[in-house]
């Protein structure tokens, strides 16, 4: 991230990347000094160490970063400018990236990485695509005939460079993407990808076949004012529970309208809507987007295939 203008006389607030639980020689003499929250603490927790700590930059799982700008937005808490957001573990979708924007005065620049192996990507410019850690992985991107060709999506597959007790080997990773064409002027000579939205484990599965990332559904669903969290669960082949947290400005007005339009972009499935008080984060503090029954997973090729390919987002979203 120093690549991206992480300096050392930052503070640096980590919720939920425990990275930054072990401290470097140079924070122990001063230098970027650094908080680090868990995503399950409290809100009002979680506000407190943003009030008081006052940090400069932030690293941020999205659905946390997403609960924390709305309750910023529509409080109207006083927080100091933010000069740089990272956002890390789960995909961060556009309208995501706009709250941050709204309430902490700057855009996020996602970071692409696994557990597993740690960073392997970064957006140089918030919203594009992220650049590829070539000195330390060597990235591809396959369907079950092998590579496929720029522009087209298959799956993300990894080999380490520089793990010499237990390399990765051609490790799939589960996650969907597509190289691009480089289209920023920066110092980096590093190809590109643009995630596709979703790791192969969490598609949902229509009637015929065709699969839908999550995050596809995520760009009209995030906009419609009043739905603070959501998640998708799919138990088997012909329907989908969409559960949803909402706050005081959600009107019960739209749930219909939800269900209309969640119904034509999931064609032939039942979509049934339950409100509930809370969804519960993972024991990592991650929020996840989808539950797919092992019935439905047993559907979904353990490889992206040409049939298969996850479809690109719609360009424009329906209007709530």
């Amino acid at each position: 991230m120093v690549h991206l203008g992480l300096r050392w006389t930052d503070r640096l607030l980590s919720i939920g990347d425990v990275f930054y639980l072990r401290a470097t020689v140079f924070q122990r003499v001063g230098l970027l000094p650094t908080q680090v929250l868990n995503p399950l603490e409290s809100l009002g927790r979680q506000i407190d160490v943003v009030q008081r700590f006052r940090p400069t930059a932030i690293v941020i799982h999205p659905s946390a970063a997403r609960v924390l700008a709305l309750a910023v937005l529509e409080r109207r808490i006083p927080v100091s400018p933010v000069r740089l957001i990272f956002t890390s573990s789960e995909l961060l979708d556009e309208p995501t990236a706009d709250l941050i924007r709204d309430a902490f005065g700057t855009s996020p620049h996602s970071v692409y990485g696994l557990f597993e192996t740690g960073r392997v990507g970064w957006q140089c410019q918030p919203g594009g695509p992220h650049h590829l850690a070539e000195d330390i992985f060597v990235v591809e991107t396959v369907d079950p005939d092998g590579r496929v060709q720029d522009g087209e999506t298959g799956e993300v597959v990894l080999t380490t460079l520089t793990y010499r007790d237990m390399p990765f080997i051609r490790y799939r990773t589960g996650d969907l993407a597509k190289r691009v064409p480089r289209t920023c002027s920066c110092m980096h000579s590093f190809s590109q990808i643009r995630l596709a939205g979703g790791r192969t484990s969490e598609l949902l599965v229509l009637a015929d076949g065709t699969l839908r990332p999550p995050l596809f559904l995520t760009s009209y669903i995030h906009r419609i004012p009043g739905i603070v969290q959501y998640q998708l669960r799919q138990e088997d082949l012909d329907r989908v529970t969409i559960q949803i947290v909402t706050d005081a400005g959600f009107d019960e007005g739209r749930v219909s309208r939800l269900r209309h339009e969640l119904s034509t972009i999931l064609p032939g499935l039942q979509i049934s809507i339950d409100r509930v008080p809370e969804i519960p984060r993972t024991a990592g503090g991650k929020h996840r987007y989808a539950i797919i029954s092992p019935e439905v997973k047993a559907r979904i090729p353990t490889r992206p295939a040409s049939g298969v390919r996850a479809p690109e987002p719609p360009s424009a979203c329906p209007k709530p």
